[in-house]
C-alpha cells in the first residue's frame, strides 16, 4: 500500500515538472554495461535482446565491460552454473556483435573470494592487482577477444597502480570516474576536485612517463528502473548542483547486466530522446564527439 500511495504522489509532482529539464544539458550519453553474469542463461537471453532493442531505437550500441574468468568473481560463478569457460567464451563472441567489449576488473588480495579480499581503496595492494590484470589480459589475448582499449573499475575501485597498469597495456578510454554520490572512489574524486572538472566534462589522464595519455569519460548514473523516467532527470540535476553547465555535457549511463530493468530503461531512453534531445552513441561515435573538442590534461 505504501509502495502505490508513493507512485501515486510521485505521478503527482511530476505532473507539475516540465519534462525537458535536461535541454539545456545537450547530452551526449552511452550505454555501458558491467557484464558479470552471462553464464545465467535468463541474464544472457535479457541482455542480448536489450542490445538489440537499443540498437533499434537509438542507431547506436551498447558497451559491455566484461570480466574474464580467471577472476574469482567469475570463475566461482561458471562453477556454481555448470557452465563451461568454452560456453563463456561462445556468449562473448555473441555479445561482440552486439555490442562493444571492454575489459571490467574486479580484484583480491591473495586471489581469495572472501568478501574481506575484495579489493577497495583501503586494501590495495599492487601486487595483487598487477597479477590479476596480467592474467585478465592474457585471457582476452587467448581466447581473441578484443577488449578495444576500453576500461570500467569493479566497484569503482580506481588508483595509481591501475592508471599505471592501464596506460602501460595501451589502454586508450576509462570509464571508472564518477561524481554521483553512489559511484564515490576516494582516489578518482580527489582527481576532479584538484584539478576542477566537471560532471560531463572528459579529461586525459597522464603518467609523467609515459607521453600517451589516457581519455577519462564519466560516469552520470543509470537509467532508473521506476516506471517514472521523471526519475532520471531529478537525480541527474543533483549532480550539477552548484557546479558549471558546459555546452556540450559528455559521460555514460550504467547498470549491471544481472539488474537491468528492460521495460523502464528503453522508456527512460524514449523520454531522454523524445523530450530532452538526448543523443546516444556507440562508442566509435562517442570518440569522435570527445575528439572535436579540446581536454584538459591532468598529469598523475
Amino acid at each position: 500500500m505504501f509502495f502505490d500511495m508513493k507512485n501515486v504522489l510521485k505521478r503527482v509532482y511530476y505532473l507539475g515538472q516540465k519534462s525537458n529539464r535536461l535541454l539545456k544539458y545537450n547530452l551526449q550519453l552511452a550505454y555501458i554495461f558491467h557484464t558479470e553474469r552471462i553464464y545465467e542463461d535468463e541474464v544472457f537471453s535479457k541482455l542480448t535482446l536489450f542490445c538489440k532493442s537499443y540498437y533499434e531505437l537509438t542507431g547506436a550500441k551498447p558497451i559491455c565491460a566484461v570480466i574474464p574468468p580467471t577472476s574469482l568473481h567469475i570463475k566461482n560463478g561458471l562453477e556454481d552454473f555448470g557452465f563451461s569457460e568454452d560456453q563463456f567464451v561462445e556468449r562473448l563472441h555473441i555479445l561482440s556483435s552486439l555490442s562493444t567489449i571492454g575489459y571490467h576488473g574486479h580484484f583480491y588480495l591473495k586471489e581469495s573470494l572472501a568478501e574481506y579480499n575484495a579489493i577497495h581503496c583501503n586494501n590495495a595492494n599492487a601486487s595483487d592487482i598487477s597479477k590479476q590484470f596480467t592474467k585478465d589480459l592474457n585471457w582476452f589475448a587467448k581466447h581473441q577477444i578484443n577488449h578495444n582499449g576500453i576500461y570500467a573499475a569493479g566497484w569503482w575501485f580506481f588508483n595509481q597502480t591501475i592508471l599505471d597498469l592501464l596506460i602501460k597495456n595501451g589502454f586508450e578510454y576509462d570509464f571508472s570516474f564518477s561524481q554521483a554520490p553512489y559511484f564515490y572512489n576516494q582516489y578518482s574524486v580527489k582527481v576532479m576536485q584538484d584539478h576542477d572538472i566537471d560532471p560531463g566534462e572528459p579529461f586525459l589522464l597522464k603518467m609523467p612517463d609515459n607521453p600517451s595519455p589516457i581519455t577519462c569519460i564519466q560516469n552520470f548514473i543509470g537509467l532508473h528502473n521506476t516506471p517514472f523516467p521523471q526519475d532520471f532527470n531529478r537525480n541527474f540535476e543533483k549532480l550539477y548542483e552548484g557546479k558549471r553547465v558546459k555546452p556540450i555535457t559528455i559521460g555514460v549511463v550504467n547498470a549491471h547486466d544481472y539488474d537491468l530493468s528492460y521495460t523502464h530503461t528503453l522508456a527512460c531512453i524514449k523520454h531522454l530522446m523524445n523530450h530532452n534531445k538526448v543523443q546516444f552513441h556507440s562508442f566509435d561515435s562517442l570518440k569522435k564527439v570527445v575528439g572535436a573538442i579540446d581536454l584538459k590534461t591532468v598529469n598523475k
